[in-house]
């Protein structure tokens, strides 16, 4: 084995120093992009977090009363802690050194730092503990600890922030934890500690070892050097400041499936930065799963990089790999990298922000004329259909990949390509809910980066026998949804999250009896009974789209005031796998004891076997009031339809008299 003798100890400890003190150049460069292009609050929490997790102060956010975990190794000797003392010289930095620090290392994984992060990015910090040590309920406290600080961030910085407790241990074994709306650990951990090491910025603690070994080495010199490491002890390198995290093994072909599984499902947040990822697994699969890991690419060009090259960006190699091997839709791929790059950017005035010259840059690069360019600063004026349209075709485009990377798999590694697993299934069942076929879906708008261009006011308007959702200034042709029933429009808004109390809705009805508060009011009733859900976390049972809690039945939504007859109702309920089905069902019979009849058989059929979860909406008024209060009660009346087909042959209800 190497490293053996003290002289030996001696040279690996000068190649450490050296690759260490790339390793820190390079991070501070990278911090400086992310300050120079967050946000307000997210440069205030990235100031913050590491010093509120130093201390358990009551007088600061992160406080917790019971039981104490804080502390992060080595702050003292951190740049945050020179910034304590530049703003506090009068204090000691004694009183804030924590006895016990239980958290070994800080760090960013993702965009941060690099020309992928924009203003719509989050912050998720990896916090690494060692297990063992944390005895009783510290592992508890600070995790209550670390949502504190989460809630702190969103609410007094408006900056998304998660924070990830690993154990040390299972971070080394690829233990990364259960699958949830933020983390994939158990579908693809090789991958994930890949993106880790290749994306990582350091904030405070132990230096992740990995980064420092010498170059090349294999996975047992690696292990050999993180038995030894702590033996190391020059003047410009302690071995104690060193973490070893694991060796970035090279995935099986499975992992590669699960990984784009993960990305088909997480394109409906990130659509261009899922293509990029997808690209990346497809050209695994393409090199017989031979190609190298992104990581060691990115460690090598740190560690060799002369002073003028700094910062080295992941991202913008991840780019340029991406866009070396992709042979068709290249257009695609790169408006894929470009919108996921641009988004920092005031689009009024692009040349004001550094970002544009790189852009610009790559734009000539790929052959676009300054039009095409000017074109794609000026995103947010593009007309509705546009946007929809760019956004349908790289919503095709991923299910093209995916079907692809998925086919060639089960071809070529059939005991791999399996679904077994929840994790697995889970994602599974996403994925066909959220690129299958069905007309009672509610549909997804391609991406959150859509919903995030929308205006701040639309407009309902009835044309040509549909209802369409439109721009205040959009014509009718440049509409944003269209649906036959505004039920359907006002589920669509609520489904993707568009309705909020402060939305500026307005009808024109062109003829039509349907009033603006009609439609607000069924938009707030369906966002009080479907809030918001992380999907992930919402398929249930056997992974079936069945319904699921309440469900809402919209009465006469087109239908005037005045009239106490039933003449219309769409059924609106969530599945099991977080779906939002909508559906207009059928009235049949001459009575309205008889419609209520075919209703509750209808409602059957689709599993709803509890009326009394059925919530009834009509316009608001004093005959709609009355019209869904003699709905409930004949609902309430009829538990199962086959009681409800012996009451209907002998009874009436009030308003068959009217």
């Amino acid at each position: 084995m190497p490293w053996e003798s003290y002289e030996s100890l001696k040279v690996l400890g000068r190649q450490m120093a050296e690759n260490q003190k790339m390793f820190v150049l390079n991070n501070v460069m990278r911090t400086r992009e992310m300050m120079r292009y967050g946000t307000p609050g997210l440069k205030k929490v990235f100031q913050t977090i590491p010093f509120l997790l130093q201390v358990n102060r009551s007088s600061s956010p992160g406080f917790v009363r019971h039981g104490e975990a804080f502390g992060i190794y080595g702050f003292e000797r951190s740049g945050f802690a020179t910034q304590y003392r530049r703003a506090h010289p009068e204090k000691n930095l004694k009183e804030i050194l924590a006895p016990n620090p239980c958290i070994l290392s800080l760090l960013l994984i993702g965009s941060a730092g690099s020309v992928g992060h924009t203003q719509a990015s989050d912050l998720d910090y990896w916090v690494l503990v060692d297990r063992e040590d944390l005895k009783g309920d510290r592992w508890n406290v600070l995790q209550e600890k670390l949502d504190v600080l989460t809630q702190w961030s969103a609410e007094l910085h408006r900056t998304e922030v998660h924070f990830f407790l690993m154990d040390i241990n299972e971070l080394r074994r690829n233990q990364l934890g259960d699958i949830d709306e933020e983390s994939s650990g158990d579908v693809m951990p090789r991958l994930l500690k890949e993106e880790f090491y290749r994306t990582l910025v350091h904030a405070a603690g132990k230096i992740p070892l990995w980064w420092v070994a010498p170059l090349g080495l294999n996975q047992e010199d690696y292990e050999h050097l993180g038995r030894r490491v702590e033996h190391i002890e020059l003047t410009t390198l302690h071995g104690g400041d060193f973490l070893d995290m694991g060796y970035p093994e090279s995935p099986e072909p499975g992992e590669y499936l699960g990984a784009a599984m993960w990305q088909a499902y997480k394109a409906l947040r990130d659509p261009f930065k899922a293509v990029l990822k997808m690209m990346l697994i497809q050209e695994q699969v393409a090199a017989g799963f031979k190609a190298p890991l992104l990581c060691d690419q990115v460690k090598n060009a740190v560690i060799n990089a002369s002073p003028g090259q700094f910062p080295i960006d992941p991202y913008l190699m991840t780019i340029n790999r991406v866009l070396a091997f992709a042979d068709r839709e290249l257009d695609l791929v790169r408006l894929s990298a470009w919108f996921k790059m641009r988004t920092i950017m005031d689009p009024e005035h692009p040349e004001r922000d550094p970002k544009a010259d790189l852009l610009r840059d790559l734009g000539r690069k790929w052959g676009w004329n300054e039009d095409r360019i000017g074109d794609l600063f000026n995103y947010a004026n593009w007309p509705e259909r546009r946007k929809l349209d760019l956004g349908a075709q790289i919503k095709d485009f991923l299910l093209e990949i995916y079907s692809g990377i998925a086919g060639s798999i089960r071809t070529q590694y059939p005991d791999q390509a399996s679904w077994h697993g929840e994790s697995l299934t889970r994602l599974n069942a996403q994925i066909l809910a959220q690129y299958g076929q069905d007309a009672m879906r509610v549909e997804n708008l391609p991406s959150d980066f859509l919903r995030r261009h929308l205006p701040d006011e639309l407009v309902i308007v009835h044309v040509e026998g549909v209802w369409r959702l439109v721009g205040p200034a959009s014509g009718e042709s440049d509409f944003i949804y269209e649906a036959k029933t505004v039920g359907r429009i006002a589920s669509w808004l609520v489904h993707n999250r568009i309705w909020r109390r402060d939305l500026k809705l307005h009808v024109r009805p062109g003829g039509k009896t349907v009033k603006q508060s009609a439609v607000s009011g069924l938009a707030a009733f369906l966002a009080d009974t479907f809030p918001p859900q992380h999907l992930i976390k919402a398929v249930e049972g056997d992974f079936l789209p069945t319904p699921k809690g309440n469900a809402v039945l919209a009465v006469n939504m087109e239908t005037a005031a005045e009239n106490l007859r039933l003449l219309t109702a769409e059924l609106i309920y969530r599945t099991t796998l977080g779906e939002l089905h909508h559906q207009v069902l059928p009235l049949t019979g001459n009575t309205e004891a008889e419609k209520f009849v075919a209703l509750a058989a209808h409602i059957a059929e689709k599993g709803i076997s509890d009326p009394t979860k059925i919530r009834v909406y009509a316009p608001p008024g004093v005959l709609g009031d009355e019209v869904a209060d003699n709905l409930r009660a004949a609902l309430r009346n009829y538990r199962t339809v086959a009681s409800a087909r012996k009451t209907a042959s002998r009874s009436k209800t009030r308003l068959d008299t009217d």
